[in-house]
């Protein structure tokens, strides 16, 4: 005689439910925190860049170009040498890089001064802002903290934000 016993199929279906268990808050939590760790990653990537070319051209500025540098909104942000300090970009200005944001994604400036943009002088130090980002995804929000020297630290790890939420929309 051939097939299953039923402890045997009560083991399987065991098994399966335990798996199937487990993918799903596989995909609810890890995924997008996931997705806001390496934004936050590129988010960090972005402004040393920005930080390291000031070194080298002398001054850069970092600002939401939706808004012509008149805020922080929804982005994207961007990097460029002010020649004229107008602390906006010209055309005559070539953006140097670019950080889109995703559809569901926002990155929050929280801090700062009255400043609608980052200034990273000639040593590679902010203008005395100091402050730190929240990036959204939905609900759920991660932190990036910048001294006024332009140096960076993670903030808190992924995790529910009640400032994400009034965001939505």
């Amino acid at each position: 005689m051939k097939g299953f016993t039923l402890v045997e199929l009560l083991v399987t279906v065991t098994i399966l439910s335990v798996l199937l268990i487990l993918s799903h808050g596989f995909s609810n939590n890890f995924l997008p925190k996931q997705r806001l760790i390496a934004k936050r990653n590129a988010l960090a990537g972005f402004l040393q860049y920005a930080r390291a070319e000031s070194v080298s051209r002398g001054g850069i500025h970092v600002c939401d170009k939706s808004t012509a540098c008149n805020g922080f909104q929804k982005g994207p942000l961007v990097v460029f040498h002010d020649s004229n300090d107008n602390h906006q970009q010209d055309a005559s200005e070539p953006t140097l890089q670019i950080l889109e944001t995703g559809e569901q994604q926002r990155i929050i400036r929280n801090g700062w001064g009255k400043q609608d943009y980052l200034y990273y002088n000639a040593q590679g130090a902010l203008q005395f802002q100091n402050g730190h980002f929240l990036i959204c995804d939905k609900n759920l929000g991660t932190t990036l903290i910048m001294n006024w020297r332009g140096r960076l630290k993670t903030g808190l790890p992924p995790a529910p934000h009640s400032q994400c939420m009034e965001h939505q929309g």
